[in-house]
Protein backbone atom coordinates (compact mmCIF):
# COMPACT_ATOMS: atom_id res chain seq x y z
CA UNK A 1 0.00 0.00 0.00
CA UNK A 2 0.94 3.04 -0.89
CA UNK A 3 1.98 5.94 2.23
CA UNK A 4 -0.97 8.33 0.47
CA UNK A 5 -3.37 5.65 -0.17
CA UNK A 6 -4.23 5.48 3.42
CA UNK A 7 -5.02 9.21 3.43
CA UNK A 8 -7.25 8.99 0.37
CA UNK A 9 -11.04 9.43 0.65
CA UNK A 10 -13.75 7.38 -0.83
CA UNK A 11 -16.05 9.22 -3.17
CA UNK A 12 -18.64 8.80 -5.75
CA UNK A 13 -18.64 10.54 -9.03
CA UNK A 14 -22.01 11.73 -9.27
CA UNK A 15 -22.71 13.64 -13.35
CA UNK A 16 -24.22 17.21 -13.53
CA UNK A 17 -25.20 20.07 -15.67
CA UNK A 18 -24.97 23.54 -14.07
CA UNK A 19 -26.71 26.55 -15.64
CA UNK A 20 -24.96 29.56 -14.18
CA UNK A 21 -25.58 33.24 -13.64
CA UNK A 22 -23.94 33.84 -17.04
CA UNK A 23 -26.71 31.39 -18.71
CA UNK A 24 -23.34 28.78 -19.75
CA UNK A 25 -23.58 25.85 -18.93
CA UNK A 26 -21.07 23.34 -16.98
CA UNK A 27 -21.43 19.28 -17.74
CA UNK A 28 -19.43 17.53 -14.99
CA UNK A 29 -18.73 15.22 -12.29
CA UNK A 30 -18.82 16.32 -9.01
CA UNK A 31 -17.84 13.72 -5.61
CA UNK A 32 -20.27 12.96 -2.73
CA UNK A 33 -18.94 11.02 0.22
CA UNK A 34 -20.02 7.44 0.47
CA UNK A 35 -21.15 8.09 3.98
CA UNK A 36 -23.46 11.04 5.02
CA UNK A 37 -23.52 12.18 8.58
CA UNK A 38 -27.29 12.99 8.27
CA UNK A 39 -28.76 9.80 7.05
CA UNK A 40 -28.08 6.09 5.57
CA UNK A 41 -26.60 5.72 2.19
CA UNK A 42 -24.19 8.31 0.86
CA UNK A 43 -24.31 12.07 0.72
CA UNK A 44 -26.58 13.84 -1.48
CA UNK A 45 -25.88 16.81 -4.06
CA UNK A 46 -28.30 19.43 -2.02
CA UNK A 47 -26.09 18.40 0.80
CA UNK A 48 -23.13 18.93 -0.97
CA UNK A 49 -24.46 22.77 -1.71
CA UNK A 50 -25.88 23.90 1.45
CA UNK A 51 -22.45 22.79 3.66
CA UNK A 52 -20.69 26.15 4.37
CA UNK A 53 -17.92 25.66 1.80
CA UNK A 54 -17.99 28.39 -1.18
CA UNK A 55 -16.50 26.71 -3.64
CA UNK A 56 -16.96 22.98 -4.87
CA UNK A 57 -15.25 21.16 -7.28
CA UNK A 58 -16.41 19.58 -10.70
CA UNK A 59 -14.62 17.36 -13.14
CA UNK A 60 -15.15 18.72 -16.33
CA UNK A 61 -16.52 16.21 -18.82
CA UNK A 62 -15.25 17.54 -21.82
CA UNK A 63 -11.45 17.47 -20.80
CA UNK A 64 -11.56 16.06 -17.40
CA UNK A 65 -10.00 18.89 -15.85
CA UNK A 66 -10.64 20.50 -12.56
CA UNK A 67 -12.77 23.33 -11.47
CA UNK A 68 -13.70 24.59 -8.41
CA UNK A 69 -17.68 26.46 -8.91
CA UNK A 70 -18.31 29.23 -6.50
CA UNK A 71 -22.05 27.86 -5.36
CA UNK A 72 -23.11 31.85 -5.72
CA UNK A 73 -22.79 31.49 -9.04
CA UNK A 74 -24.53 28.88 -9.91
CA UNK A 75 -28.71 29.30 -10.79
CA UNK A 76 -29.38 25.24 -10.72
CA UNK A 77 -27.78 22.15 -10.62
CA UNK A 78 -29.52 20.08 -13.48
CA UNK A 79 -29.89 15.90 -12.35
CA UNK A 80 -29.33 13.00 -14.34
CA UNK A 81 -30.75 10.96 -12.33
CA UNK A 82 -32.98 11.51 -8.99
CA UNK A 83 -30.94 12.26 -6.11
CA UNK A 84 -33.53 11.92 -3.23
CA UNK A 85 -34.06 9.49 -0.23
CA UNK A 86 -37.69 8.45 -0.99
CA UNK A 87 -38.90 7.86 2.64
CA UNK A 88 -38.58 11.92 2.99
CA UNK A 89 -40.83 12.83 0.21
CA UNK A 90 -44.04 10.21 0.55
CA UNK A 91 -46.72 12.41 1.01
CA UNK A 92 -45.07 15.48 1.92
CA UNK A 93 -44.93 16.89 -1.96
CA UNK A 94 -46.98 20.14 -2.94
CA UNK A 95 -46.98 21.06 -7.10
CA UNK A 96 -45.96 24.41 -7.77
CA UNK A 97 -44.69 26.46 -10.18
CA UNK A 98 -41.14 28.56 -9.99
CA UNK A 99 -40.08 31.75 -12.20
CA UNK A 100 -36.15 32.22 -12.09
CA UNK A 101 -34.43 35.90 -12.26
CA UNK A 102 -33.68 34.87 -16.19
CA UNK A 103 -37.21 34.42 -17.16
CA UNK A 104 -37.25 30.24 -17.06
CA UNK A 105 -40.85 28.58 -15.95
CA UNK A 106 -40.16 25.22 -13.94
CA UNK A 107 -42.84 23.39 -12.73
CA UNK A 108 -42.85 19.99 -10.46
CA UNK A 109 -43.23 19.09 -7.05
CA UNK A 110 -41.51 20.43 -3.56
CA UNK A 111 -41.12 18.79 -0.37
CA UNK A 112 -42.54 20.58 2.84
CA UNK A 113 -39.10 20.42 4.55
CA UNK A 114 -41.21 21.03 7.84
CA UNK A 115 -43.01 18.23 10.00
CA UNK A 116 -46.74 18.87 11.00
CA UNK A 117 -50.69 18.63 9.96
CA UNK A 118 -50.92 21.97 8.62
CA UNK A 119 -47.62 22.94 6.94
CA UNK A 120 -47.60 25.64 4.42
CA UNK A 121 -44.92 26.18 1.54
CA UNK A 122 -44.27 29.36 3.06
CA UNK A 123 -43.04 27.58 5.92
CA UNK A 124 -40.56 25.08 3.65
CA UNK A 125 -39.67 28.41 1.61
CA UNK A 126 -38.51 30.46 4.51
CA UNK A 127 -36.21 27.45 6.38
CA UNK A 128 -32.91 27.90 5.94
CA UNK A 129 -31.97 26.22 3.30
CA UNK A 130 -30.42 27.84 0.33
CA UNK A 131 -31.02 25.14 -2.18
CA UNK A 132 -34.63 23.74 -2.93
CA UNK A 133 -35.21 20.05 -4.95
CA UNK A 134 -37.90 20.40 -7.62
CA UNK A 135 -39.26 17.07 -8.56
CA UNK A 136 -40.03 17.00 -12.17
CA UNK A 137 -41.69 14.06 -14.26
CA UNK A 138 -38.53 14.59 -16.80
CA UNK A 139 -35.27 15.37 -14.92
CA UNK A 140 -35.48 16.96 -11.11
CA UNK A 141 -33.35 19.98 -10.46
CA UNK A 142 -31.73 21.79 -7.36
CA UNK A 143 -32.40 25.40 -7.75
CA UNK A 144 -30.46 28.02 -5.35
CA UNK A 145 -32.95 29.98 -3.73
CA UNK A 146 -31.12 33.44 -4.48
CA UNK A 147 -32.14 33.16 -8.17
CA UNK A 148 -36.08 32.48 -7.54
CA UNK A 149 -38.29 35.00 -8.48
CA UNK A 150 -41.52 33.89 -7.78
CA UNK A 151 -42.90 30.05 -6.44
CA UNK A 152 -46.87 29.82 -6.93
CA UNK A 153 -48.75 27.00 -5.60
CA UNK A 154 -50.73 24.62 -8.49
CA UNK A 155 -53.92 22.90 -7.70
Amino acid sequence: MDGMDKFKVDKLKYPIILKMVDDSRIKGDIFLDIYSPIHRGRDMVQELMESEKSFFSLIMREDNSVVFINKVSVVKIILEERDSLEDLTLGKQKPVKIVLVDGEILSGKINLSIPGEKVRISDSLNSTSKWLYLYRNDQDVILNTSHIITVQPLP
